[in-house]
């Protein structure tokens, strides 16, 4: 199937963007595939792998904690406050020895004079220490200082499960006239700590219409923490006066967060009567977490709602079903239109195509996927298909290269070089040089998503495949050239060095060589000049070693590989890269030692 006019997009289909792109240290200006295209790799990433292991190694300067111990003991309080601050601070980011500071932060809130921002300060730090044996104290300074202390200490407390202050958090409640943030920590509190005396004041405060919804869902989901049975008669009375009411339909269900009985299923199952996809993707999410069969059975009546949440739960009904009558519908999620869903789907398939009775099933519905004309489920398909090796689908794969959707021309391309069918490869390259000559004249621009990258997909199975055909395409990414993108010239070099392995074609050597040295004040990007290195190397290129060695003593992966497989010289171990930290507002004067 010869076809030079498939991928062609009409000009006023084509959008003109401006890109503001960011380089590492090395690189230079070039575009990048557009758009995220994380699980499709390239043969080149890993033949040879230029990934380095290097460590990062985070030094601090000598002298801070004594620093910082001369400032907590200096009589100014707002150099303290700073600095305790910075302790808190430092905690976070692992400075040795900062945690010996804490018995001097605890006597310092002994002063009778210590202000409120002091007290707050400390407050955090304690919290960023993990002081749990600071309890005590950390209750005493809420009771002094009031609600600036309390915002940072008590969902310390109850994260820690300390007890400490239930009988406050109780009688906040049971008062209720405290802001709703300061309301809201005591019921979470109480949730956290598992308070056996909680259930009748979470009860209260779910069903009072006065306070905020806020509020009340938060005090439903802790009273459904607490009871994981005998909360029916509570979710009655909130619910029948309305049944139609969304609020406290939402506060019944999340009350039932830990029932498992009939009665709750029942009781669930009535909510789902509402018109509310909120409600549904809550209901669905009880339901699976009780028993996953119970929403496999209702899949087919909401795996078409507008609300993704929804959809995720009949998806995992699905999935966990394993059974081979819900392939079918599993495989419609491959066109869903919350990527994440789609992914979700795509990867739940792979796994069950492990299952031998399932997987003809799983290959026969997703290749009607891939043939239907939706881009979403023409993607996934692609990527299931090849990851169950099922070369027939290439077929499509082929067609789909002239997609208008770079998201599908990406998958097709990654397909073709994955599957390897060798009849495809004329196919291939008439299409790669559509996308060559698009570029040459215009009509085509790196922005484009996808559009670079599956060129670049095209030119590893080119490589690969040892397919020669291609090689005056592939010479023509050799040149610099900012505008066709910088992952298929990087995949030109390699294809090059593989169809040439052992080979050192004079003029193909002189060019690679060219790329290699080009690091003048508008350098080549680095990327390609690490894999003209590897080119060389591989086409045994003698003539090209010094010009290898030279770069590989400057730490270029590409150049330290090649000098290995020509001579065998190990490359030097890497030496750590330092990150110095030093943003701190009171530092010693001295520099740090590497």
């Amino acid at each position: 199937m010869q076809n030079k006019s498939f991928h062609r997009i009409p000009a006023a289909c084509v959008v003109l963007m401006s890109t503001c792109i960011l380089f590492l240290p090395g690189q230079s200006c070039a575009q990048s595939p557009f758009g995220n295209f994380e699980e499709y790799d390239l043969l080149m990433d890993t033949r040879p792998d230029l990934r380095t292991d290097a460590v990062t190694q985070v030094r601090f300067k000598e002298g801070l904690i004594d620093l910082w111990t001369r400032a907590l003991n200096r009589p100014d309080e707002q150099l303290q406050r700073l600095t305790i601050d910075t302790l808190a601070i430092a905690q976070r980011r692992g400075v040795p020895g900062v945690k010996s500071l804490q018995p001097r932060l605890v006597e310092m809130t002994q002063d009778a004079q210590l202000s409120p921002k002091l007290a707050v300060s400390i407050t955090n730090a304690l919290v960023a220490f993990e002081a749990t044996d600071q309890a005590e104290l950390l209750v005493d300074l809420i009771n002094a200082y009031g609600p600036a202390v309390a915002a940072i200490a008590e969902p310390a407390l109850a994260a820690w499960s300390d007890t400490s202050m239930e009988t406050q958090w109780r009688d906040r409640l049971e008062n209720g006239s405290d802001s709703n943030a300061r309301l809201i920590d005591a019921i979470n509190g109480l949730a956290a700590i598992q308070s056996d005396s909680a259930t009748e004041l979470m009860k209260s405060y779910t069903a009072d219409p006065k306070r905020p919804l806020s509020t009340r869902l938060i005090a439903a989901r802790a009273l459904g923490s607490l009871n994981a049975s005998g909360l029916i008669p509570f979710v009655k009375q909130l619910r029948d006066p309305n049944p139609e009411d969304t609020t406290n339909t939402l506060l019944a269900v999340q009350t039932l967060s830990q029932h498992t009985d009939q009665e709750a299923v029942s009781e669930l199952k009535r909510c789902l009567s509402l018109e509310s996809t909120a409600v549904h993707a809550e209901v669905l999410e009880q339901l699976y977490r009780i028993d996953t069969s119970l929403v496999e059975k209702l899949a087919e009546t909401y795996s078409d709602s507008t609300d993704a949440n929804v959809r995720r739960w009949c998806l995992q009904s699905l999935a966990v079903s394993k059974r081979v009558e819900q392939i079918k519908p599993l495989c419609q999620f491959l066109g869903d239109i919350n990527p994440n869903l789609r992914r979700q789907a795509a990867s739940q398939l792979i796994d069950l195509a492990k299952i031998e009775e399932l997987k003809p099933t799983i290959i026969a519905e997703t290749v009607a996927v891939q043939q239907a004309d939706q881009w979403q489920g023409c993607e996934q398909a692609c990527y299931v298909l090849t990851q169950l090796d099922h070369t027939p689908s290439s077929d499509r794969m082929v067609e789909l290269l002239g997609h208008q959707r770079g998201d599908v021309k990406v998958a097709a391309a990654w397909g073709l070089s994955k599957l390897r069918v060798a009849d495809h490869l004329p196919d291939m390259l008439d299409h790669a040089q559509s996308i060559y000559d698009g570029f040459k004249n215009g009509q085509l621009k790196g922005t484009m998503r996808g559009i670079t990258l599956h060129q670049a997909l095209l030119f590893n199975a080119f490589g690969d495949q040892g397919y020669r055909a291609a090689e005056p395409l592939l010479e023509a990414y050799v040149p610099k050239n900012y505008e066709i993108g910088v992952k298929p010239r990087v995949a030109a070099l390699w294809a090059l060095g593989v169809l040439h392995k052992d080979d050192p074609n004079p003029r193909l050597v002189k060019n690679l060589v060219a790329r290699l040295n080009d690091d003048g004040q508008f350098p080549e990007i680095e990327d390609v000049r690490n894999m003209a290195a590897v080119s060389l190397g591989r086409m045994r290129a003698e003539t090209a070693l010094e010009d290898i060695r030279k770069y590989a003593s400057n730490g270029m992966p590409g150049c330290q590989w090649a000098l290995e497989f020509l001579t065998g010289e190990k490359p030097p171990p890497l030496r750590p890269s330092i990150n110095p930290v030093d943003d701190w507002f009171l530092s010693p004067a001295q520099s740090i030692h590497e």
